[in-house]
């Protein structure tokens, strides 16, 4: 197999300036941007909005305490109910995000199209993202302490439909982006992985300009909905650059090419199909050809499934949940520094360095996704709930907790750019779309099924 096959063309246009680079990387940034800005601000929906007034903390909403205190049997099981959603905060969000995001991830590859119809969907994903981050904006002025089991609902309506238009998104991304050289690829990755970082910086940054956790979230989402609008506008002007239509319009932009003047402002026919695997042969996309692109890229599939799946039931549940020892830093800073911003940050460092050392071959990278999986023991034995578990901590070190961060991530960035990478050069160059699109469906299954196991782990420790 050919990892390089479309790396190197000597007659194919420049990506002058790295713009194409710049806006696959924010097309990255823009695809995870609402699941990160989400679960970064976790403190602010369960220790500020899921929170009635004069509410203390309690573990145990049934005690005698509460009924002496004059609550209903009604408001004792709603109590209950708010500290369960609480709680279980992340891990709820998670599969309000991840199932409508694979769900409609799976349901683009049946429809996935001429370059036209990538264009039109992705479009349209991001006007809808911006109009859900100002609604969030809204959301942070006004007062829900009085029906904070309502907000929570709407809080998970909204990470659905994030996710629902977010998994068309994702998919289109990958899809188009696979026809590009492998290196491209990359560049969606390491933005999926450095979004996280953007959002841990606005995050800390809003922490650092306010102390009230309304205003942390008015500059909070301020920042996410103007960087997506300006990822939207570097969208919108995609189409002028003649390096993008080269290898998005494939053999037809050559065609149109071959008799006319190389310059910038070629113009290009939008309604023109392509036969590139998901092109005008849409219609003959069969269980057959999806089981042929199956047979050639599946073990980069599990390599990715398993990547994701090893991350997620760590990252962020569980690590959000492990409190300092050491006193390294102010309390309220350390998960959106060790937890996010460390595992954002690092996963993108793994990213870049995937680009340039290509290692283990694609046949050799399963060993190094199964060793991966030691960090879910380590992870649990570091002082993980410790009002809440049974047993011991073992690891006594914010030093050591934080090495552990540090290597999860750069693991996670360089063992996802690999499998994202090796997938679409794993089949025929018509069908590098398909392949793309599975490998990002493979991404959300394994972070579906490690945030839900997230859960079980809770349950075993406490």
């Amino acid at each position: 197999m050919d990892l390089n096959h479309n790396d190197n063309h000597n007659n194919d246009p420049l990506d002058r300036w790295h713009m194409i680079k710049i806006v696959f990387i924010l097309h990255g940034i823009s695809a995870l941007l609402p699941w990160n800005m989400l679960i970064n601000a976790d403190s602010y929906f369960v220790d500020y909005k899921l929170i009635r007034p004069n509410q203390t903390m309690m573990t145990n909403t049934f005690s005698s305490d509460h009924i002496d205190a004059g609550m209903n049997i009604t408001e004792i099981i709603h109590s209950d109910i708010l500290e369960n959603y609480r709680q279980n905060f992340l891990p709820y969000l998670s599969t309000a995000s991840k199932v409508p995001n694979i769900i409609f991830q799976l349901a683009n590859l049946l429809f996935c199209s001429s370059p036209r119809s990538y264009r039109i969907r992705m479009n349209l994903t991001f006007l809808v993202q911006i109009a859900l981050f100002i609604i969030m904006i809204g959301l942070a002025f006004i007062d829900t302490s009085e029906w904070p089991v309502v907000f929570f609902w709407i809080t998970m309506i909204i990470a659905i439909l994030f996710n629902t238009v977010n998994g068309i998104f994702q998919s289109c991304i990958y899809g188009f982006v696979a026809k590009f050289p492998m290196k491209y690829i990359n560049y969606v990755t390491f933005g999926f992985s450095f979004s996280g970082t953007i959002a841990s910086i606005f995050l800390i940054v809003s922490l650092m300009l306010s102390p009230h956790p309304r205003t942390v979230a008015l500059y909070y989402f301020s920042f996410a909905t103007g960087f997506m609008i300006l990822c939207y506008i570097n969208e919108i002007f995609l189409l002028k650059n003649l390096f993008f239509r080269h290898y998005f319009y494939g053999n037809d932009s050559k065609t149109l090419t071959k008799n006319s003047p190389i310059t910038n402002n070629l113009q290009l026919d939008p309604n023109v199909q392509l036969n590139n695997g998901c092109g005008e042969q849409n219609d003959k996309l069969t269980i057959k050809t999806f089981k042929f692109v199956w047979r050639k890229c599946w073990i980069q599939l599990l390599n990715t499934a398993l990547i994701y799946f090893s991350s997620f039931v760590i990252f962020p549940a569980i690590q959000a949940a492990i409190k300092p020892i050491d006193n390294l830093v102010d309390q309220k800073f350390f998960a959106p520094i060790f937890c996010f911003l460390f595992f954002n940050t690092f996963a993108s460092i793994g990213n870049y360095v995937a680009e340039k050392l290509r290692k283990p071959k694609p046949s050799g990278l399963i060993y190094l996704v199964v060793l991966r999986f030691l960090f879910i023991p380590f992870f649990l034995f570091c002082n993980y709930i410790p009002d809440q578990r049974k047993w011991p901590v073992l690891i006594q070190s914010d030093y050591i907790y934080i090495i552990g961060s540090a290597l999860l991530a750069f693991s996670n960035g360089y063992t996802s750019s690999l499998a994202m990478m090796y997938a679409p050069k794993s089949v025929p160059e018509q069908y590098a779309s398909l392949s793309g699109m599975m490998a990002s469906a493979a991404v959300i299954i394994g972070i579906i099924v490690g945030v839900q196991c997230s859960m079980l782990f809770r349950a075993l420790i406490s």
